[in-house]
């Protein structure tokens, strides 16, 4: 990590040049961001993605939370359907199982809002 309150990669000293040298064009540097939890390491990947889908809903976001990283076919689906039984439990529902592009939820919470388990 860099010592900026940003989080800059180590060996840069903003976002911009990081992006300079992975040529990553202007215009897509704002397409998503990723909460990653480094210090334990148990906690889900969060994106956070722009896509180019017109509103459908009252999504204030749209979270995909990644709870199978690194699992075989089976075992990914097996531990996303047990996170969405969890959730399901705490009040959220199944809106569609989705098989394009490997095997993930969409799901809404209490409110309505989407995100996705993968």
């Amino acid at each position: 990590m860099g010592t900026t309150s940003r989080c800059v990669p180590d060996g840069f000293a903003t976002w911009d040049e990081w992006a300079d040298a992975h040529d990553i064009p202007v215009d897509q540097r704002n397409a998503g961001r990723t909460l990653v939890d480094k210090e334990r390491g148990t906690r889900p990947d969060i994106f956070f993605l722009r896509v180019p889908e017109s509103k459908q809903v009252k999504n204030r976001v749209h979270l995909d939370i990644k709870v199978a990283q690194g699992l075989d076919a089976d075992a990914r689906r097996t531990a996303i359907e047990a996170e969405a039984e969890r959730l399901v439990q705490l009040g959220a529902s199944v809106a569609e199982r989705m098989e394009a592009d490997g095997f993930h939820l969409i799901m809404r919470d209490p409110e309505g809002n989407e995100f996705c388990l993968a």
